[in-house]
């Protein structure tokens, strides 16, 4: 039963986070095979991806805000489990000078407001907002609420 449920949600839209089916119409869902790599390889991936996107050379940053949104539309909703490190990378490259990075980022703030748990993101972005960090979180809901439209 549990595998006859896990099959289901690999390839079921409807059992996907509210809204992400709608993610979907603008960005080509993966295929399975896709799914499942990154799935058993993100939390070894993302530790160097947000080192890199810190990186001081502006080709690296565009690339890895582009590989990280990529990972994110991938992952679908199991992001949730590395929002802290994700949302982390993301509020230190939304200040970035490069505009194609910024742009980047915006996706990804897209993807993680769409596929990342309501209740996971708020206790990660209230933080930020004590901290005095409010153009970020300011940058994730702006941006994330145009991509999404």
């Amino acid at each position: 039963m549990i595998f006859r449920y896990c099959l289901v949600r690999w390839f079921s839209f409807s059992t996907l986070a509210s809204g992400s089916h709608l993610f979907h119409l603008v960005v080509e869902r993966p295929n399975l095979g896709c799914r499942t790599l990154v799935y058993r390889n993100f939390s070894k991936i993302i530790g160097g991806l947000l080192r890199d996107l810190g990186d001081w050379v502006a080709a690296t940053r565009n690339k890895c805000a582009q590989l990280l949104f990529s990972l994110i539309v991938n992952d679908e909703e199991n992001v949730t489990q590395h929002l802290e490190k994700v949302l982390t990378g993301m509020f230190r490259a939304c200040t970035d000078d490069e505009k194609e990075v910024v742009e980047y980022v915006s996706r990804v703030s897209g993807a993680v407001f769409v596929f990342g748990e309501a209740t996971a993101r708020w206790k990660f972005l209230f933080p930020s907002v004590c901290c005095g960090n409010v153009r970020c979180v300011w940058f994730f809901f702006v941006t994330a609420k145009i991509v999404t439209i």
